[in-house]
């Protein structure tokens, strides 16, 4: 009988301990599901402010690199009023200089909507190399730019004599 009773309470304490452990077991897989839920909100949440970031900087240089070559444009008529004033033999050399510099300028104009165009294509696709390539953009196009600019202004300190 002792025995009976010996099995009896120990088969109620296993029973009672499966319980209480399958009721843990189910709260931490639910705490897991909730985590990792959490977890994924956070992560897009984080790529979505990446994505506006970069936006915002490429709009910031698009604006930026309008307002360069807009200021060129108009430095380029200054330069051709300028070129109309000097003497034949300078005009030459002066036209050569000035037509090498308005075609780089449509260069840059025509590099610059490129890229624009291709960056609002890629929007939806940006991560990590997009943006590497995008810095490389702008740094290869501020010099070509900035070299455009030096020129521009360099052209009559040539024929300066």
């Amino acid at each position: 009988m002792k025995r009976s009773i010996t099995i009896i309470i120990m088969a109620l304490f296993a029973v009672s301990c499966k319980q209480s452990s399958k009721k843990e077991t189910d709260k931490a897989n639910e705490d897991f599901n909730k985590g990792d839920k959490e977890l994924a909100m956070v992560a897009k949440e984080s790529d979505s402010l990446a994505r506006e970031k970069i936006a915002a900087d490429w709009r910031h240089f698009k604006q930026h690199s309008d307002s360069t070559l807009t200021t060129m444009d108009k430095d380029m008529v200054a330069t051709d009023a300028r070129v109309a004033k000097a003497n034949k033999k300078e005009q030459l050399k002066l036209n050569k200089d000035i037509k090498k510099a308005k075609l780089k300028l449509d260069q840059l104009k025509q590099k610059l909507k490129k890229e624009d165009e291709e960056f609002n294509r890629e929007m939806h696709a940006l991560n990590e190399e997009a943006k590497v390539r995008n810095e490389y953009f702008k740094r290869e196009f501020d010099h070509d730019s900035h070299e455009l600019g030096t020129a521009l202004k360099d052209i009559f300190k040539d024929n300066v004599k």
